[in-house]
């Protein structure tokens, strides 16, 4: 049994705000309904700082006055993924985080990969965290006790973990590199639910769609995205992504079929927005121009860049004993690969930020480029 005191009503939040006053540390984690909504919420807000903690429940409780908090520079805010927690936060509330400790991202310094908190605790303190509740809708009250218990365990040992990465970044040289990415994530943007086409574009080139999969596969994706919104709830509990790719390919068999079943595990009943969809592009109403699309050898030309560019990145980490991702978002990367040509005017306008730039900036701008004058 873990105690924490649970934040109901407005006025015990400007209370917890002059206890925060005189501490130089508070970890935070929070939680949402981001699988039971389509915009999803923020639900629960957990603190923790000096052996004491604090669960938030924002939807009764405007977090607002924690702004202060949040962005003071003399105390640091230790998190487990920093980026979900934060943007979720400033979707309620406009506030900046500064001196940030990511674990998540330390785990990748010190282990070259990213480390899950549960197991982490496990490793370091021989504790296995409940994961029960990992994926419980947290939109529902009332919460009870044993899930209040579990929301308390996962800022529990934040600091510990603090601690003990700390002293490991430094003693391994890394903590300065660290420091700054950490600073990164005060750039974090609130979390939105703008629907874009572009991650299903790379999607379709990844199965190789060409003409009316192509099309048919981002039309029912649309379409999915209207059901979604309207029903309030996620897109992937409407129609799975992997069972969209099967109908793509399949569309003439799912224009006859009473049910579609993929691989014996997967139902969708009330199909006929799916046929109205594919309908719409066999008969010309809707077409998407795949202009991304170049076969070479059986891969698209996109896919060879990105290829060879994650090569690139791959050796850099060897040699730097930085991660992959901590070199180069593999986002940018992406977006590099859909071009001809890149310099570092281009590399700026796509979100490399000005010491990665230093640091890998020419080097990849060399490769990349040469591999054009390759072709």
């Amino acid at each position: 049994m873990i105690n924490y005191t649970f934040i109901e009503d407005q006025y015990q939040i400007q209370k917890l705000i002059n206890e925060l006053s005189g501490t130089d540390y508070i970890s935070i984690d929070s939680e949402s309904d981001g699988l039971y909504s389509y915009a999803d919420k923020l639900c629960l807000v957990q603190l923790e700082f000096n052996g004491k903690i604090y669960l938030i429940d924002t939807l009764k409780v405007d977090i607002t006055p924690m702004k202060e908090v949040f962005e003071s520079n003399s105390i640091e805010k230790i998190f487990h993924s920093a980026y979900s927690d934060i943007s979720m936060i400033k979707k309620n509330i406009k506030s900046n985080f500064v001196n940030i400790f990511d674990i998540m991202i330390a785990s990748k310094y010190i282990f070259k990969k990213a480390v899950s908190l549960s197991n982490l605790v496990n490793n370091y303190f021989n504790f296995q965290l409940n994961k029960k509740f990992q994926k419980t809708n947290w939109g529902k009250r009332p919460l009870n006790n044993e899930l209040l218990d579990y929301a308390a365990m996962d800022v529990y040992y934040l600091k510990k973990l603090r601690d003990i990465f700390l002293k490991d970044l430094k003693e391994k040289g890394l903590y300065e590199e660290f420091r700054y990415t950490c600073e990164k994530l005060s750039r974090t943007p609130p979390k939105t639910n703008e629907f874009t086409l572009e991650k299903y574009i790379s999607m379709a080139h990844t199965y190789c769609m060409e003409g009316m999969e192509f099309s048919i596969f981002l039309e029912i994706v649309k379409k999915r995205e209207e059901v979604a919104q309207k029903l309030n709830l996620p897109p992937f509990k409407i129609i799975t992504n992997e069972l969209l790719l099967y109908i793509a390919k399949h569309y003439d068999e799912i224009l006859n079929a009473k049910d579609i079943k993929l691989y014996n595990r997967c139902i969708v009943r009330n199909i006929e927005w799916i046929r109205a969809s594919i309908k719409s592009v066999i008969e010309g109403e809707v077409k998407y121009f795949n202009n991304n699309f170049y076969r070479n050898g059986g891969n698209t030309d996109y896919e060879i860049k990105l290829k060879m560019l994650k090569k690139w990145r791959r050796e850099k980490s060897e040699k730097t004993v930085i991660p992959c991702e901590l070199i180069v978002d593999l986002h940018i990367l992406k977006q590099i690969a859909r071009l001809d040509k890149i310099d570092l005017n281009k590399l700026v306008e796509l979100g490399m930020d000005e010491k990665r730039i230093e640091k890998y900036g020419n080097d990849l701008i060399n490769f990349f480029n040469s591999l054009q004058k390759k072709e």
